[in-house]
């Protein structure tokens, strides 16, 4: 295997990266997936059927035309690639979750870390499928986490895989560096005032302790919310809004959520209710996470409900050629995919007609191509259950930003 092969955690994948496979439109784009069996005595097979599935492949690219050289380079390589070797084949599915995707062409090949068991899969089209991707994608979510203390300040990124405690600038390190810096203040503004009335005296400083201590915790929470606020503002995921949780006392919590709604804030709703103090990062996320999984879950039914409501009004559409044309008109605010769509045609954007029965040089993965259709418009695309949706045979529809005009 080459030591070099970057396999990537599809969760992780950029938006930019999304659109960038989405924009693929070439005879001969390969697109596999088969559950993995980390741990598992069933882990043994799992490279024999990643070469089943590499031999599915190749026959496909052998019907669609692809010369027999490219076919055997591109299918060499796939079986290959979880090693010539056991110590080869260890190392490579070591590095690989729940599942695998590999999208590769006869020049190309990314391959994904699933934290989602998908279903196997062998596709060949003018099309990468994304949906493994976009599964993981959205069964995971970016998240921040403050612990605060009277103490001591920390502050943490992650995801459903873990958290890293890194630097908030411009934020306060405790309560006392707060106190600290009203001290000073207060220090200087006395000295300057006995100064300018003659008196040289020696200076007292009165601004040692806030009398209102509540003030002061109030102050403190402020400026760690300012800081998160400016932190999100830096990053290209702060349109996302993304969720931010509290790791303090119960009290500090509530001061803490009035500060976070001025500086808009996405603040889960519950806190992690503990002394942080002497908490791991490990410690943090196992009782983080739950919170930020049942806000997922929460934005699936969010999907499912907005669906229910506009299935039967001029802003979605579960036709076809209805989805083709809003995808490409830039319409689309969510398309609702099934995991297990499948839809060949053509869709011709000057007729605004799709045609299943085009010829093989024109026929198209219709389903790959209304998902990037809209991720290339700035829409959100969801793997969903075909049953709970109510989807039509094709497995498409779609909630619109606004009605055809």
């Amino acid at each position: 295997m080459n030591a070099s092969l970057t396999i990537k955690e599809a969760a992780k994948v950029s938006r930019d990266e999304l659109e960038s496979l989405s924009q693929r439109t070439e005879r001969g784009c390969v697109s596999l997936s088969m559950p993995t069996h980390p741990g598992s005595r069933e882990r043994r097979q799992d490279p024999i059927r990643l070469r089943g599935l590499a031999d599915e492949a190749g026959e496909s690219l052998s019907e669609q035309g692809v010369s027999t050289s490219d076919v055997r380079a591109l299918r060499e390589r796939l079986h290959t690639l979880g090693g010539d070797n056991e110590v080869d084949g260890q190392e490579f599915w070591g590095r690989v979750g729940a599942g695998l995707a590999i999208l590769a062409t006869t020049d190309e090949m990314h391959v994904y870390s699933l934290r989602n068991q998908p279903g196997e899969m062998a596709r060949v089209g003018r099309r990468f499928d994304l949906r493994p991707l976009l599964t993981d994608i959205q069964h995971d979510a970016r998240y921040a986490l403050v612990a605060v203390s009277r103490g001591d300040l920390r502050y943490f990124e992650g995801d459903s895989s873990g958290l890293s405690e890194v630097n908030l600038e411009d934020a306060p390190g405790s309560l006392y560096a707060v106190h600290e810096k009203a001290h000073q203040k207060g220090f200087a503004l006395h000295s300057f005032n006995r100064g300018a009335s003659g008196n040289h005296a020696a200076a007292v400083p009165h601004g040692h302790v806030d009398k209102d201590d509540a003030e002061a915790v109030k102050r403190y929470l402020g400026e760690i919310a300012a800081a998160l606020e400016e932190e999100a503002s830096d990053h290209a995921d702060s349109a996302a809004k993304r969720a931010v949780v509290f790791a303090g006392v119960p009290e500090h919590f509530h001061l803490f959520r009035e500060a976070a709604e001025s500086c808009s804030l996405a603040l889960v709703e519950e806190p992690v209710a503990i002394a942080p103090d002497h908490s791991t990062a490990e410690e943090l996320h196992q009782l983080a996470w739950p919170l930020i999984d049942a806000r997922l879950t929460k934005t699936s039914e969010k999907v499912l409900s907005r669906w229910r409501s506009a299935a039967h009004t001029e802003v979605a559409t579960s036709d076809i050629e209805e989805v083709m044309k809003a995808a490409h008109d830039g319409r689309i605010e969510t398309l609702l995919v099934a995991a297990d769509a499948q839809l060949e045609g053509a869709y011709d954007p000057e007729t605004r007609r799709v045609s299943e029965r085009a010829s093989d040089s024109e026929r198209d993965d219709l389903v790959a191509a209304a998902i990037a259709a809209t991720l290339q418009t700035g829409g959100q695309t969801r793997v969903v259950p075909r049953d709970d949706f109510e989807l039509p045979p094709s497995g498409l529809a779609a909630i619109l930003r606004y009605a055809a005009p």
